[in-house]
């Protein structure tokens, strides 16, 4: 009985040190199963890391106001740029001035040939600008336009008018040789027109936490500058009379050149959809005008008909210039313009209002109330950094 109760408490000792074992084992499995069980709230699973996108880059030409810097110079558009400048080629044509006689009919006194009849069909040009920035809003910028010098010509002859004896008009062709019962007379007109200019500009940038009207378009430039404007022009009259022993001629001739100078002011308007942008300009002056006129008139054989003789004077003129541009946008920096554009001076001298058919005495006094207007189509190239 002693014996089978000692293998009895021998097994249970067996079996007492294998489970031991057993759970040491699996203690040092997961020593946290044996910590006594708390209830808590479960805890959620996290999301996979993942690193962060980098925004979508932008276009060169996308309007992103959050790229204007210091309200200065802005990638993109280029509102306000750094360094600009451009050139713009001119198809203009010009109007203005009266009609006055230049050729009439001796015999009734019809007016045959007016000097609108010597205008200019059309006239090129150039204008050319550059500018550079010299902090946030101020600029500085510097302008040139011409256009190239322009000549008209017309001859008429008595096979135009077979019924009509040429003269010039009034008491000057009744007291000419050549002037009077002429067989060809040619006219000749040319002129010539320059503009200088400097400017400063002033720039506000929609966007910008200092512009100084917060515009709601692109960028808006008041300008104020200094302008000085040349124009200069020549009329002839030139008479041939055929007789036995040969040609006679004389000539009738007329320069006036005006100089206008002073302060002007501007405003630029300029807005871009992606590639594509619109500009608008307005300039305007009054202008001291130094304006002067000069004319002789040459008879046959060899004299002068009229002495030369020469008047000026200084007084105010106005001078405006009006233009739309759209710009396409080759690159970031450079861009392809084309446009409409108006040039208007107003009390200049132009030589066809300067003749005088007065004899002996004339050609003294100076007309410089005259009006001119030069309008048409520009092309050009533009750059902005």
């Amino acid at each position: 009985m002693l014996v089978g109760t000692k293998r009895q408490w021998a097994w249970l000792g067996i079996a007492a040190l294998l489970l031991g074992i057993d759970v040491a084992a699996a203690g040092a499995a997961d020593p946290l199963s044996l910590l006594p069980i708390v209830a808590a709230s479960p805890i959620q699973s996290a999301e996979p890391y993942q690193s962060p996108e980098a925004p979508p880059e932008q276009s060169w030409f996308q309007d992103d106001q959050a790229k204007v810097t210091g309200c200065g110079c802005k990638p993109g558009c280029l509102y306000c740029p750094c360094i600009y400048g451009g050139v713009d080629y001119l198809f203009l044509r010009r109007a203005g001035g009266n009609a006055v006689s230049l050729v009439e009919d001796a015999n009734t006194g019809d007016t045959l040939v007016t000097s609108d009849q010597v205008g200019f069909d059309s006239l090129s040009g150039i204008r050319a600008w550059f500018g550079m920035r010299c902090g946030d809003f101020a600029a500085v910028e510097f302008g040139y336009m011409n256009y190239f010098d322009a000549n008209s010509a017309l001859q008429v002859s008595g096979a135009d008018f077979p019924d009509a004896t040429l003269a010039l008009p009034g008491e000057l062709g009744g007291a000419s040789n050549v002037f009077f019962d002429t067989d060809r007379i040619r006219l000749n007109y040319a002129s010539q027109f320059n503009s200088y200019e400097i400017n400063f500009a002033s720039c506000c940038i929609r966007g910008c936490p200092d512009s100084c009207s917060k515009p709601h378009i692109g960028s808006v430039e008041w300008l104020a500058g200094f302008r000085y404007l040349s124009l200069d022009e020549q009329l002839n009259i030139y008479g041939e009379r055929d007789e036995e022993w040969g040609t006679e001629t004389g000539n009738y001739n007329v320069q006036t050149s005006n100089d206008l100078y002073g302060a002007q002011l501007g405003l630029r308007l300029r807005n871009c959809w992606g590639r594509f942008s619109g500009e608008a300009l307005a300039k305007a002056g009054i202008f001291a005008n130094h304006a002067t006129q000069s004319q002789y008139a040459i008879d046959f054989p060899d004299f002068y008909l009229r002495d030369p003789v020469s008047s000026s004077h200084t007084g105010l003129a106005f001078a405006g210039e009006l233009g739309l541009t759209g710009i396409y946008q080759i690159n970031q920096h450079w861009g392809l313009r084309a446009g409409y554009s108006l040039i208007w001076l107003q009390g200049v001298a132009l030589a066809p209002e300067q003749l005088d058919y007065s004899y002996p005495d004339g050609g003294t006094t100076l007309h410089r109330d005259a009006g001119l207007l030069l309008h048409g189509v520009h092309l050009g190239v533009e750059a902005r950094w």
